[in-house]
């Protein structure tokens, strides 16, 4: 597990999942992920995308909406969030973007996917 969440790859067609969105639509805390319009809001003011190179949530937020699903679920850079809601209070469409990370995590540890790190303190 090694991915960052980035468009800056080209999308392949066999990576699309158009059902992905519709699936999140109807998960508590994501219901809004249409209406993010990426305006970039979230990302300049989350404390985290300011010392990092690789975070940012408007990159998470577009690739879930474009159905690119296993990249989104993959990428390390899903679990650096703090879930401190500086980008939910910050959001002009008030789109709850840590919710829909928090949401997005919950669908990758089902599959199993998860850093390595925490797999190692829930062992012991």
């Amino acid at each position: 597990m090694t991915e960052t969440a980035t468009m800056n790859k080209p999308i392949k067609a066999s990576e699309i999942n158009p059902k992905f969105k519709y699936e999140l639509l109807k998960v508590h805390g994501s219901e809004k992920i249409l209406q993010c319009f990426q305006c970039g809001t979230c990302t300049s003011d989350c404390p985290i995308a300011k010392f990092s190179d690789t975070y940012r949530p408007r990159q998470i937020i577009r690739m879930a909406q474009l159905g690119l699903k296993e990249r989104v679920l993959k990428s390390e850079t899903l679990w650096l969030c703090a879930s401190c809601f500086t980008c939910t209070d910050r959001c002009p469409q008030n789109i709850e973007v840590a919710s829909i990370i928090r949401v997005l995590r919950n669908l990758a540890a089902e599959q199993g996917i998860v850093p390595l790190v925490f797999k190692e303190q829930t062992l012991s």
